[in-house]
């Protein structure tokens, strides 16, 4: 049994919670957070220690999720990763260059398990997704456009949107492509902040090996939408990561593609436990974590060339 913990327990942390409550071959130590009030929910609902700060959980485990916001994660990483705890850090795994070197430096230099918790890339219709592609069953590929939106995030305040949302879909078209940190990349974009001065809606777009993508992410429309289209020669893939379905058109016929629904952040969840206890590449690394956000950084920079 391995021993976890969690650092931040709040949205997102809490799934991390239950999830690894609900785990055969994990023992969920504890977690902390600076909240009182989730850390007694936590601890009445888990019957677990809850800890203010996060150094009194760490002589207790041998991993832990970090779900706190992204300004925390650098010191927090490598605290953790100086300590021998393996870690996967919710994305993006920093708002810099620099602090995401750091983290990765941190987790080689003490032989340590990094995986960062870009969520999307588990999630089985995009599994799915990248087997059609790979079986050619939409030709070559032409045009991706991801489109995700919903209402404004007031817990979001240390970053953008680009950052925040739009890291999701660079991620997953940078795994469907199996883009390299040497292939070349052009990259364009426009985004503009009204609530969040970092940013709340903006357009990316990316032309890599010959296929043009976009990304269209907002924090103003009333509702959730998460989907990506892909073009190929052949046929057209649509896909819905919320209801995880697929659909294929081409001129003469309609395919739905049956997808064994599971929880994302539940496979998330098992990859790393599973990289802890072989000692194997997490599907979502620490250097791929820095790709992305070169990427997601860059989009955000690109508004201030222009």
């Amino acid at each position: 049994m391995i021993k976890v913990g969690v650092v931040g327990a709040g949205n997102m942390g809490k799934n991390h919670v239950r999830i690894y409550h609900e785990m055969s071959n994990v023992e969920l130590v504890g977690i902390s957070d600076k909240n009182q009030d989730i850390r007694e929910s936590i601890r009445n609902n888990y019957n677990i220690q809850a800890y203010k700060n996060y150094e009194d959980l760490l002589s207790k485990v041998e991993a832990v999720s970090i779900v706190t916001p992204t300004i925390n994660h650098k010191e927090i990483a490598v605290k953790c990763l100086q300590n021998n705890i393996d870690c996967l850090v919710e994305k993006p795994i920093s708002f810099n260059v620099e602090d995401a070197k750091e983290i990765i430096n941190e987790a080689i230099n003490n032989n340590r398990i990094l995986a960062i918790g870009h969520i999307e890339n588990f999630n089985p219709v995009i599994k799915k997704l990248k087997e059609i592609i790979s079986n050619n069953d939409l030709g070559k590929i032409l045009f991706i456009s991801s489109k995700r939106v919903g209402s404004f995030v007031n817990r979001v305040k240390d970053i953008g949107i680009i950052l925040d949302l739009a890291s999701h879909d660079i991620g997953v078209i940078r795994y469907l492509l199996d883009i390299k940190s040497d292939d070349c990349i052009k990259l364009f974009s426009s985004w503009r902040g009204l609530k969040n001065e970092k940013g709340d809606y903006a357009v990316i777009i990316m032309e890599i090996k010959d296929i043009i993508s976009s990304i269209e992410v907002n924090w103003y429309t009333p509702f959730r939408y998460r989907e990506i289209f892909i073009t190929g020669t052949k046929a057209v893939a649509r896909v819905n990561y919320d209801n995880q379905k697929i659909h294929i058109y081409n001129y003469e016929w309609t395919k739905s593609i049956k997808i064994n629904k599971e929880e994302p952040l539940k496979i998330e969840l098992n990859d790393f436990i599973n990289s802890v206890k072989n000692r194997t590449k997490p599907l979502v690394d620490g250097n791929e974590g820095l790709e992305i956000i070169k990427m997601a950084i860059e989009a955000e920079n690109f508004k201030r060339r222009v």
